[in-house]
């Protein structure tokens, strides 16, 4: 869609082309991080992970007894809390989209888009209704600008293109 908007588009072709390669780099990234998110992490990789840590922090208690007596507790306390909060940010880098506010990011431009096409194809079938209901004024345009290539418009050429915008402008001079 976004492709269609672009070649329908009266751009030079040079911004074409390059708003085409822009998109279609959006879409490879878009392509990647479909992939991201749809590869699988063995279920038992993050229980064996999980089920290893309860153990090593049980036993953590009963190893460093020796050298800290009752010391031990609060040490235990904070080591388990910093290495648990590591295996959840583990479990979050494992699914990214999940943690990112991407939806409402994806929603602001997936409405702008629409509100660019829209007012685009607005614009289009304004032209269209213009250039049909004053194709004379349009041609007449043209023909100065071809008699006048190269030459400062006349005082009779501006007055006759005055006159004819005259309706369009809503000038009554």
């Amino acid at each position: 869609m976004i492709g269609q908007l672009i070649s329908a588009s009266d751009m030079r072709i040079e911004s074409k082309v390059h708003m085409l390669e822009s998109v279609r780099a959006l879409q490879q990234a878009a392509g990647n991080c479909q992939q991201i998110l749809s590869t699988p992490l063995p279920l038992s990789y993050t229980r064996h992970t999980g089920r290893f840590l309860v153990l090593w922090l049980t036993c953590l208690p009963f190893v460093i007894w020796q050298e800290l007596r009752w010391m031990s507790v609060p040490v235990s306390v904070i080591v388990s809390f910093l290495l648990f909060g590591i295996e959840e940010i583990g479990l979050q880098i494992e699914e990214p989209f999940g943690v990112m506010a991407l939806d409402a990011c994806c929603e602001e431009v997936s409405s702008a888009l629409l509100q660019t096409a829209s007012d685009i194809t607005a614009m289009q079938q304004y032209l269209q209704q213009l250039s049909g209901s004053h194709t004379d004024l349009l041609s007449t345009v043209a023909g100065l600008a071809g008699q006048q290539h190269h030459q400062p418009l006349t005082v009779h050429a501006s007055q006759q293109m005055r006159q004819q915008m005259a309706p369009i402008t809503g000038d009554r001079k």
